[in-house]
Protein backbone atom coordinates (compact mmCIF):
# COMPACT_ATOMS: atom_id res chain seq x y z
CA UNK A 1 0.00 0.00 0.00
CA UNK A 2 1.45 3.38 -0.96
CA UNK A 3 1.52 6.44 1.26
CA UNK A 4 -1.23 8.98 0.64
CA UNK A 5 -0.42 11.85 -1.68
CA UNK A 6 0.56 15.01 0.21
CA UNK A 7 -0.51 18.53 -0.64
CA UNK A 8 0.72 21.71 1.05
CA UNK A 9 -1.52 24.69 0.39
CA UNK A 10 -2.34 27.91 2.16
CA UNK A 11 -4.20 31.16 2.50
CA UNK A 12 -2.43 34.53 2.42
CA UNK A 13 -4.29 37.50 3.86
CA UNK A 14 -4.58 40.03 6.67
CA UNK A 15 -6.51 39.24 9.84
CA UNK A 16 -7.30 35.66 8.83
CA UNK A 17 -6.61 33.79 12.08
CA UNK A 18 -10.32 32.97 12.52
CA UNK A 19 -10.58 31.44 9.03
CA UNK A 20 -12.35 28.08 8.87
CA UNK A 21 -10.71 27.34 5.53
CA UNK A 22 -7.89 25.11 6.87
CA UNK A 23 -10.30 22.75 8.63
CA UNK A 24 -12.55 22.54 5.56
CA UNK A 25 -9.69 21.74 3.19
CA UNK A 26 -8.00 19.27 5.51
CA UNK A 27 -11.26 17.44 6.26
CA UNK A 28 -12.02 17.07 2.55
CA UNK A 29 -8.46 15.91 1.92
CA UNK A 30 -8.92 13.21 4.55
CA UNK A 31 -12.17 12.13 2.90
CA UNK A 32 -10.33 11.79 -0.42
CA UNK A 33 -7.38 9.93 1.08
CA UNK A 34 -5.03 12.88 0.59
CA UNK A 35 -2.70 14.25 3.27
CA UNK A 36 -3.77 17.87 2.78
CA UNK A 37 -2.01 20.48 4.90
CA UNK A 38 -3.57 23.92 4.67
CA UNK A 39 -1.71 26.71 6.41
CA UNK A 40 -2.61 30.31 7.17
CA UNK A 41 -0.10 32.99 6.23
CA UNK A 42 -1.50 35.95 8.13
CA UNK A 43 0.17 39.23 7.20
CA UNK A 44 -0.69 40.94 10.50
CA UNK A 45 1.40 38.87 12.95
CA UNK A 46 4.20 38.68 10.36
CA UNK A 47 4.35 42.46 10.10
CA UNK A 48 3.83 42.16 6.33
CA UNK A 49 1.50 43.93 3.91
CA UNK A 50 0.15 43.44 0.41
CA UNK A 51 3.37 45.07 -0.79
CA UNK A 52 5.18 41.88 0.29
CA UNK A 53 3.05 39.56 -1.85
CA UNK A 54 5.76 38.89 -4.45
CA UNK A 55 8.20 37.88 -1.69
CA UNK A 56 5.58 35.70 0.03
CA UNK A 57 4.69 33.89 -3.20
CA UNK A 58 8.35 33.18 -3.92
CA UNK A 59 8.91 31.97 -0.35
CA UNK A 60 5.88 29.68 -0.54
CA UNK A 61 7.17 28.20 -3.78
CA UNK A 62 10.60 27.64 -2.22
CA UNK A 63 8.92 25.91 0.74
CA UNK A 64 7.04 23.51 -1.54
CA UNK A 65 3.52 24.91 -1.41
CA UNK A 66 1.35 23.32 -4.10
CA UNK A 67 -1.04 26.26 -4.23
CA UNK A 68 -2.26 29.35 -2.42
CA UNK A 69 -5.42 31.35 -2.03
CA UNK A 70 -5.05 35.09 -1.52
CA UNK A 71 -7.69 37.13 0.28
CA UNK A 72 -8.11 40.50 1.92
CA UNK A 73 -11.01 40.37 4.37
CA UNK A 74 -12.44 43.74 5.25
Amino acid sequence: MSAPRSVLAGLIGAGIQASRTPALHEREGDAQGIRYLYRLIDLDPLGKSADDLEFLLAAASDLGFTGLNVTFPG
